[in-house]
């Protein structure tokens, strides 16, 4: 049995992508990190300090790795366990959409826009010291793309049945801000910067306007990210390619996945494939 889990592990770990990865990398950290401050809490009680990102933004000069260990670290394993099934569950469905390249920028571009906000508004509140951590604004990102590609996209609980994915959404908006908002505001506009980057990706995106982000993934000389639309004269193949894409989104925003024809399907099989 154990070594079917151990091959099935290593398979994933092997083929699984980006996303396996870093949950797995996450679960790793994350475990380590609470069986440390569980052992050494009196003789390191501010070892999260120098994995989170604080809101003295003064600190982010002295410990600038906390941009990236903020979001594999967390404090317990409850809400490792919550973000990472939601993480797993989230991703895989937004690839069901587009592009992996282009899950993962938002992901990414989530991450980055929560830290920024967190930053921003924790000096107006600066009466205690708080730590940002985990992935719910890149989550955040994901849950909205994907809301503004299908809204009308159906989810099955075992309890209440079907459920559209845009109530679904708007559910899990007032549940982070009901929870996190009397706690520490910065945290709420954090997430709801997240959602935002995510949804406004994904309106650039059918508006012909793209963030040119591929050469992020290959090992040429990287350039920062620039946005640029669509040449009137001559459209290139990618091009084409793009506005064929943008018009599948738009058949399943307004119909669902179950509205996609069979050369549908599989012009998206092969987009997701070619990642």
């Amino acid at each position: 049995m154990f070594r079917n889990l151990y091959q099935d592990l290593r398979h994933q770990l092997r083929y699984g992508g980006f996303w396996i990865w870093f949950l797995a990398l996450s679960v790793f950290a994350s475990i380590v990190f609470v069986i440390f401050q569980s052992l050494f809490q009196q003789i390191l009680p501010d070892a999260a300090a120098f994995l989170f990102v604080s809101n003295q933004g003064s600190e982010l000069f002295i410990k600038p790795w906390t941009l990236v260990t903020h979001a594999f670290f967390l404090p317990s394993l409850m809400s490792l366990l919550f973000q990472m099934i939601f993480l797993y569950w989230i991703s895989y469905w937004v690839e069901d959409f587009i592009r992996r390249k282009k899950a993962i920028f938002i992901f990414i571009g989530g991450l980055f826009s929560g830290v920024i906000t967190f930053l921003i508004c924790a000096l107006f509140f600066q009466e205690n010291k708080a730590l940002w951590y985990g992935s719910s604004s890149g989550i955040a990102a994901l849950l909205l793309a994907a809301t503004t590609i299908s809204p009308e996209f159906r989810l099955k609980f075992v309890l209440i049945g079907h459920v559209p994915l845009k109530y679904f959404t708007m559910a899990m908006i007032v549940f982070a801000v009901i929870f996190s908002l009397p706690v520490y505001p910065p945290y709420t506009a954090a997430m709801v910067a997240g959602g935002l980057f995510g949804y406004l990706y994904m309106v650039f995106s059918w508006k012909g306007y793209t963030l040119r982000f591929d050469h992020l993934f290959r090992s040429q000389r990287m350039q920062g990210p620039r946005l640029v639309s669509p040449r009137k004269t001559s459209p290139s193949s990618n091009l084409s390619q793009e506005e064929q894409l943008n018009k599948i989104l738009d058949k399943i925003k307004s119909g669902g996945l179950q509205s996609l024809n069979k050369e549908e399907q599989n012009f998206l099989e092969k987009l997701k494939k070619g990642d």
